[in-house]
């Protein structure tokens, strides 16, 4: 079968695909990492279409990474569902840059997820934060749309939290930016969840990405449960490294 990767008239990168079985979880639902990994790859995809590939940024002593992550579900994507992917950059917000994506059913036209992102460029070399402002190599996106779900912003833990375990950086756990893929860090959150929680799926997911996780870092992971909300901590010995937000009140 054949997919149709393309950008439309208003500069949207369009990308369609099929939900695998290796994608899914216990319950035949697309997992979180996958989520993750799929929308990322969708934006590098959408930049390498426009002259700005992963290589084309390296040369120029840059490279991009997500810093806060918000994903609102109305229903996630399942095995076999067709959907389309829709995803373009929007103006930057303060000094990083926010992108935003559509999950939509590409046979029925039904919304799925809805995203909002924002990404840190930094120098490839120095790991030191490039401006959005001084990120020139394409034109600056002026464009500003309403998003469905929670904002990305600041994540409060929801009561006291409780150790859950920890995890050590593995080899298979980097990227070619050399620290563990934004996606991995779902695994970590997955493999931690109370049993509960396990069958339901989050109405509105964020995570937010305070520290590089390199090889050989242990991270250790703090959970904090009520009803309807899970919030994960991700510690390394001198700083926060990740935090995450499972809402579930408007559980489908």
């Amino acid at each position: 079968m054949t997919f149709n990767h393309s950008h439309d008239q208003n500069g949207v990168f369009n990308m369609e695909t099929r939900v695998t079985f290796g994608q899914c979880d216990i319950n035949h639902n697309m997992t979180l990492s996958e989520l993750l990994l799929l929308t990322s790859d969708t934006a590098v995809e959408d930049y390498h279409e426009k002259g700005l590939s992963w290589q084309f940024l390296v040369d120029n002593s840059v490279t991009i990474i997500a810093t806060r992550l918000s994903f609102h579900v109305s229903r996630m994507p399942q095995a076999n569902d067709l959907i389309t992917l829709r995803t373009w950059e929007e103006k930057p917000q303060g000094i990083q840059l926010s992108r935003r994506y559509e999950i939509v059913n590409s046979v029925t036209g039904e919304n799925l997820v809805s995203g909002s992102s924002l990404w840190t460029v930094i120098n490839f070399g120095t790991r030191k934060i490039v401006p959005a402002k001084m990120f020139t190599l394409r034109p600056e996106p002026q464009i500003e749309t309403e998003f469905s779900g929670i904002k990305p912003g600041k994540i409060t833990p929801a009561d006291s939290e409780t150790k859950k375990g920890s995890h050590r950086v593995s080899f298979s756990d980097l990227d070619a930016n050399g620290h563990a893929n934004n996606s991995k860090y779902a695994n970590f959150i997955e493999d931690i969840l109370p049993d509960e929680f396990r069958s339901r799926i989050p109405g509105d997911i964020r995570i937010n990405y305070s520290k590089e996780a390199v090889l050989g870092d242990e991270i250790e992971l703090f959970s904090s449960e009520t009803a309807d909300r899970v919030t994960i901590t991700g510690r390394l010995p001198d700083a926060v490294c990740f935090e995450c937000e499972l809402n579930y009140q408007l559980n489908v």
